[in-house]
């Protein structure tokens, strides 16, 4: 996983360079961002338990 940070320097999301993921946490939720093979995009959010 690649870090990607702002120029302020605080984390924005989280690249796999494989897969070509994204992952981006706030405050409890998880977006994961994913390409399909067809060229689509699957988002998906989830919610951390507290």
């Amino acid at each position: 996983m690649y870090a990607v940070r702002n120029s302020d320097n605080h984390l924005v999301c989280m690249l796999d360079e494989v897969t070509g993921t994204v992952e981006i946490r706030t405050k409890g939720c998880i977006t994961l961002i994913e390409r399909m093979p067809d060229g689509k995009f699957k988002i998906n959010n989830i919610k951390k338990a507290a």
